[in-house]
């Protein structure tokens, strides 16, 4: 499925499937995230993903499974930031929390990832320049991008310290990936061959 440009796209994506679209504005992506939970009633579990993101098979269920075993509530999952192409790759130990325990528990807890097997690919940053600016402008984060970011870290393709938001102790480092080991899907996304994504 060929990832939409516009709004219109992306509902005519939504209307085919079983869910109801929502739109609103909120101030802060914590405010957007938790928007959701009006709609939880009824349900045992929720997984948060942006649709930059890619989860790989059998990932959920994996996930799901070691939560069951734990009293927790809120869980965060291991992610790995492509860096303007498919062969470059930022990580870091802060991973975003993309499940709740909706049935109880407290508390926060880092899962495992398989030996990388389940690894959630991010790809919010291998993406065209003009994607990036109109994220610059509608990004949860907005208000805390770093003023110099986009010029000095995006603009000239840098490789270390290129987290848009954080910046104490510098974060997000590049380093090689075989891209070779994505899944076949990807392999033939257009991007897959570019050296820089521009």
């Amino acid at each position: 499925m060929r990832c939409p440009d516009t709004r219109e796209e992306l509902k005519a994506i939504a209307d085919k499937y079983k869910c109801d679209w929502v739109e609103g504005s909120w101030e802060t992506e914590g405010e957007h995230c938790d928007a959701i939970n009006q709609y939880t009633e009824g349900y045992d579990w929720l997984v948060r993903f942006d649709a930059d993101e890619i989860y790989p098979e059998g990932s959920i269920k994996h996930y799901i499974n070691q939560a069951e075993k734990t009293n927790c509530k809120n869980f965060t999952l291991p992610f790995v930031h492509f860096w303007r192409s498919f062969s470059r790759v930022c990580r870091d130990g802060s991973y975003p929390q993309r499940l709740t325990n909706l049935k109880g528990g407290e508390g926060l807890k880092i899962l495992d990832d398989g030996k990388r097997k389940y690894t959630i690919l991010h790809f919010g940053y291998a993406q065209p320049t003009k994607y990036i600016i109109y994220k610059m402008q509608v990004h949860g984060h907005k208000r805390e991008w770093r003023p110099d970011w986009f010029k000095k870290r995006w603009l000239n393709n840098a490789q270390e310290d290129v987290h848009p938001v954080c910046y104490i102790p510098p974060m997000w480092n590049c380093e090689p990936f075989d891209k070779t080991k994505l899944p076949e899907v990807l392999k033939k996304h257009k991007f897959f061959r570019k050296d820089l994504i521009e």
